[in-house]
C-alpha cells in the first residue's frame, strides 16, 4: 500500500468510526432526554460536565504527544506506551480522589454526589485506553473498534436498562463498564501487534515527557472549559430543568463540533509533514480546508435556522420545547468552531502550542465573564451567546496568528459567494416544504443537503482542479 492509500485509508476509517460512534452516541443522548425528563437530564449533563475536565487531567496532552513520538520511532512504542500509562494511572488516581473530595463539599443534591464519583471511576479504564499508540502505529482499524465497542455496548445497555429517572444512576455504571471492556480489547490486540506491555517508571523521561506535553495537555483542558463551561455554571445559578432544555439543545451542536474535529484529526499527520517538507503543499492543503468549512458552515446555519423547531421536536418531544429558543443561538457554534478549527490545527502543525494556549486561555476568559454576567439575567440563552462570543473573538486572533507565520490568499466572493447562494436556494426549498407539507426532520436535513450539494455541482462550487490537486498532494511521499 502506497502513501497516498495507506493516508485515505487511515483518514476514511478515524472519519467513518467517529461519525460511527457519534451517531451511536447520540441515539443515547436522545433517548436518555425521553426517559429521564428535563430535570434529571440537567443532573447528568452537570456531573458529566464536571467530570469531563478531569478526564483530561490525566492526559495532559500526553497521548498527543505519545502519537507523535511513535509515528516518528515506532520501535520506541513499548518504551513510551509503558511510560505515558503509568504516568496516567498516577494522575487517574489523583483525579479520582479530587472528585471525592469535591463531592464532598459541593451544595448539590446525594443523587448528583453519586453521579459525579461514578463518572470519576472511569478516570482509571480511560488511563489504560490505547487507542492513541495504535493511532501512532498507524494501526487505525483498532481505533475505529474501540470506539464503535465502548458507545455501541453503552447505547444498547441504556436502552435495554434505563427506563425512568429513578434508574439515573446506572448510566456511569454502563459508561465505566463499556470503557473498561474496550481498554481490556485494546490492550489485548496491542499484546498481540506490539511488544507486551510493561508498566515503565522511567521517571526523568516522565519530566520530558510532561514538559513537552503539558502546553497542549492545557490548552485541551481549556479548549473542554470552554465547551462545558456555561453548564457547570448554569449548574450553580439555574434549575436543573434550564440544565436540561440547554443541554439538549447543545449536544446537537457537540455532534457537528465533534464531525469536524474528526476530520482534523485525520488529516493533521498530513499536515503535520507537509510544513516540514513541502510547505507549498501545506499552504494548498489549509486553503482547501478553508473553503470545505465554509462550505461546510454557512447550510449549517442556515438549515439549522430554519429547521430549529423541527428539529427540537422530532428529536426530544414537546416536553423540550424549552430548547428550540437556545437552539437558534448555539447553531452558529459549531459553524464558527469549523473555521477556527482550520487555523488552530495549522498552529498545531506549525508547533505553535505555547501561542495556541494564549488565544484559548483569552476565549476561555471571554466566555467565564459573560457567562457570570449573563445567566442571572438571561439564562441560558445568556450561556449560549457567552460561548459565541468567545469562539467570535477566537477567529481573528486564530486567522492572524497563522497569516503571520504562513499566509493564505482569501478570496470572499470564491469562498463564501457559492456556498451562501447555494444556501439561500436549500432555505426556499427547506421554507416551502415545511410550510406545505408534514414532513420528518431527518427526511428534511438529508433533502436539504441534496439540494445544497447539487446546487453547489451546478455551479462548479468544487472544481476538477482543486480535487485533481487535492489528490496529488496526498500522493506525495
Amino acid at each position: 500500500m502506497n502513501t497516498a492509500q495507506r493516508i485515505v485509508k487511515n483518514a476514511s476509517i478515524l472519519i467513518f468510526s467517529g461519525m460511527g460512534s457519534q451517531l451511536l452516541a447520540f441515539v443515547g443522548v436522545v433517548y436518555l432526554a425521553h426517559v429521564l425528563g428535563p430535570e434529571s437530564f440537567g443532573r447528568l449533563n452537570f456531573a458529566l460536565a464536571l467530570t469531563a475536565h478531569f478526564m483530561l487531567l490525566t492526559n495532559l496532552g500526553l497521548t498527543r504527544l505519545g502519537t507523535q513520538e511513535i509515528a516518528k520511532t515506532p520501535q520506541l512504542i513499548g518504551q513510551y506506551t509503558g511510560n505515558i500509562v503509568a504516568m496516567r494511572l498516577c494522575l487517574a488516581s489523583i483525579g479520582l480522589l479530587v472528585l471525592v473530595f469535591l463531592m464532598i463539599l459541593i451544595d448539590k443534591p446525594l443523587e448528583v454526589k453519586y453521579l459525579i464519583v461514578l463518572f470519576g471511576a472511569g478516570l482509571i479504564p480511560g488511563a489504560v485506553l490505547l487507542d492513541w499508540s495504535f493511532q501512532g502505529g498507524e494501526r487505525m482499524e483498532y481505533i475505529a473498534l474501540s470506539r464503535i465497542l465502548t458507545v455501541g455496548l453503552y447505547t444498547v445497555c441504556l436502552l435495554l436498562a434505563v427506563k425512568s429517572p429513578d434508574q439515573l444512576l446506572r448510566v456511569p455504571c454502563f459508561q465505566f463498564g463499556a470503557g473498561l471492556l474496550a481498554a481490556a480489547v485494546l490492550l489485548i490486540l496491542f499484546s498481540r501487534t506490539f511488544p507486551k506491555l510493561r508498566l515503565h517508571f522511567d521517571f526523568s523521561q516522565w519530566k520530558d515527557l510532561l514538559r513537552r506535553a503539558l502546553p497542549l495537555g492545557i490548552a485541551s483542558i481549556l479548549v473542554q472549559l470552554i465547551y462545558y463551561v456555561d453548564t457547570i455554571i448554569l449548574g450553580f445559578m439555574r434549575s436543573d430543568v434550564e440544565i436540561g432544555y440547554y443541554n439538549a439543545a447543545y449536544k446537537i451542536v457537540i455532534v457537528c463540533i465533534a464531525t469536524g474535529g474528526n476530520f482534523f484529526e485525520s488529516m493533521f499527520p498530513l499536515m503535520a509533514r507537509y510544513y516540514n517538507t513541502a510547505k507549498e503543499q501545506f499552504i494548498q492543503i489549509q486553503t482547501l480546508n478553508v473553503r470545505l468549512m465554509f462550505c461546510v458552515s454557512i447550510p449549517i446555519v442556515v438549515g439549522g435556522s430554519i429547521l430549529a423547531k423541527t428539529i427540537i421536536l422530532t428529536l426530544y418531544g414537546p416536553g423540550y420545547q424549552g430548547s428550540i429558543e437556545v437552539f437558534y443561538l448555539l447553531i452558529w457554534i459549531p459553524a464558527i468552531v469549523y473555521i477556527n478549527t482550520v487555523y488552530a490545527w495549522g498552529l498545531w502543525a506549525m508547533d505553535m502550542h505555547v501561542l495556541y494556549l494564549k488565544i484559548v486561555a483569552i476565549q476561555l476568559v471571554i466566555n467565564i465573564i459573560f457567562n457570570v454576567v449573563l445567566i442571572p439575567y438571561c439564562g441560558i440563552l445568556g450561556a449560549a451567546v457567552a460561548t459565541i462570543l468567545s469562539e467570535v473573538i477566537g477567529l481573528p486572533l486564530y486567522y492572524v496568528s497563522f497569516n503571520r507565520k504562513v499566509h493564505l490568499k482569501f478570496s470572499v466572493a470564491y469562498n463564501i459567494v457559492k456556498p451562501l447562494l447555494s444556501s439561500g436556494v436549500m432555505a426556499i426549498f427547506l421554507y416551502f416544504t415545511i410550510r406545505n407539507f408534514t414532513v420528518n426532520a431527518f427526511v428534511l436535513v438529508f433533502l436539504g443537503c441534496a439540494v445544497y450539494t447539487l446546487t453547489m455541482l451546478g455551479m462548479n462550487g468544487v472544481t476538477r482542479e482543486e480535487l485533481k490537486s487535492f489528490r496529488n498532494m496526498l500522493a506525495v511521499r
